[in-house]
């Protein structure tokens, strides 16, 4: 074994999956390196873990590791071997999350499994993670969209509830334009509240920095499914029909600037695929002044104003909206000017109203001496358990009988419509993500 003097830790600096020549069978080529005693020895190794589509197991055989630099007789051992090995195949292990079948009166129970899936299990887990490789898997920011277009198309154990591995494949193509991975570490550095270096394995919460804590925790290998990329397939779709309106070129440049013109760009691309969005960002009548999309339903051209709200007091701010955007509107708008608000869900449970008390604490007397606004209509979008492209729903419409531009209920029903007829829970909001930490270093004596 090791010479029990040194202490060493072990490193992972890439991981690639490809098919295998044999039939049944994936691969995954693994670089990395242990460090050994005071001097800081490096030692180079490289080894291919190999998954067995029907076990759903990985399995690494003595000849397939090798060492890459010069190393002691002693660490050519089996032992020695087998322990690295073992500890690279722990970084593989996953954790998975599937709801209980139940009553659930008050809420979904979740049933939390750390061991090999059968395929019952994998198809009703909402979320899988590959919890261990974060404690020595040290892959370097450039190389973050390439691990992540790897993994989409060849690792055995990543999927997108919904959607084909194609589906993917086409998104990301769109999304590392959008959200380039130097924007990625950006995001990634202040959510994680680091202002030097960061990696892709540091502490951060999901809802600080979707979609960044998203990316990271995908091209380092720990996601392999979570509702959060059935959000981004679909902004990806949105993204390819969008580019072809008169301002969507630019409107897509800024939508990585906030989270709020990202939910925009998703229900733009709901109104397009219905045939329904007329415009993007048209102008108010006043100044520069613009709204956030236009939708056409036959001969009726609606302004739609979007916002998306994380508030405990969503009232008070879409009371603070709704005086803002007025003044910046003419004294009579030329069309019904909607507000559409998001109720965006966090990932972490807290002092937060219930959805029921923060849809009752919004009523028609926040448009109140705002004859602009024609109507404010409440929403949420989220993911059931048969994944595919997000939903949306609809839970209240108020009605400004004062407004310069009366509309009607059944009218913005027909736009406001939701995109399901059954709701298969349970249902994850957009920023579900697991809050995984790393272990300390992986180290022996």
């Amino acid at each position: 074994m090791f010479p029990t003097a040194i202490n060493y830790q072990l490193k992972i600096t890439r991981v690639r999956f490809a098919p295998s020549l044999t039939i049944g069978k994936n691969e995954a080529h693994v670089l990395g390196f242990i460090e050994t005693g005071a001097a800081n020895n490096v030692c180079r190794f490289a080894l291919t873990a190999e998954y067995d589509l029907q076990m759903k197991n990985w399995s690494i055989g003595l000849p397939c590791f090798q060492w890459l630099s010069p190393v002691r007789q002693s660490f050519f051992d089996f032992r020695n071997i087998e322990s690295i090995c073992t500890r690279v195949l722990d970084g593989f292990r996953i954790l998975w999350m599937q709801p209980v079948p139940a009553e659930n009166i008050n809420g979904a129970t979740v049933r939390i499994g750390h061991t090999s899936m059968n395929s019952e299990q994998e198809q009703a887990s909402f979320a899988i993670f590959r919890g261990d490789i974060l404690s020595f898997y040290r892959l370097d920011w450039p190389h973050l969209w390439s691990a992540i277009e790897n993994r989409f198309s060849y690792d055995p154990e990543f999927w997108v509830n919904g959607f084909t591995r194609q589906d993917a494949v086409r998104a990301v193509t769109i999304l590392k334009s959008v959200f380039p991975w130097e924007w990625t570490r950006k995001r990634y550095r202040s959510a994680a509240k680091k202002s030097s270096t960061v990696g892709m394995w540091d502490e951060m919460q999901a809802n600080e920095g979707f979609p960044a804590y998203l990316f990271a925790r995908t091209a380092i290998g720990c996601i392999c499914k979570d509702p959060g990329w059935n959000y981004l397939i679909t902004l990806a779709q949105a993204c390819h029909n969008l580019k072809n309106y008169v301002k969507g070129p630019s409107f897509l440049k800024r939508i990585a600037g906030k989270p709020g013109d990202i939910h925009h760009a998703n229900f733009a691309g709901y109104l397009h695929q219905r045939s329904m969005l007329a415009e993007i960002e048209p102008p108010t009548g006043s100044g520069s002044a613009t709204n956030d999309l236009a939708a056409k339903i036959g001969e009726t051209i609606i302004d739609i104003e979007m916002k998306s709200l994380t508030s405990n007091d969503p009232a008070r701010q879409i009371r603070q909206e709704i005086l803002e955007k007025c003044r910046k509107l003419p004294s009579i708008p030329k069309r019904p000017i909607v507000f559409f608000v998001l109720l965006v869900e966090k990932s972490l449970a807290g002092e937060e109203k219930t959805q029921q008390q923060e849809l009752d604490s919004i009523t028609a007397n926040l448009m109140a001496d705002s004859a602009g606004v024609s109507a404010i209509v409440i929403g949420r979008m989220f993911i059931d358990s048969t994944g595919g492209p997000i939903k949306w729903n609809f839970e209240k419409f108020l009605i400004n009988e004062q407004a310069c531009h009366c509309v009607d209920e059944p009218l913005l029903r027909q736009i406001f419509k939701p995109n399901w007829e059954r709701i298969y829970y349970p249902c994850m909001p957009i920023t579900f993500s697991y809050n995984l930490k790393a272990k300390s270093p992986t180290t022996a004596a």
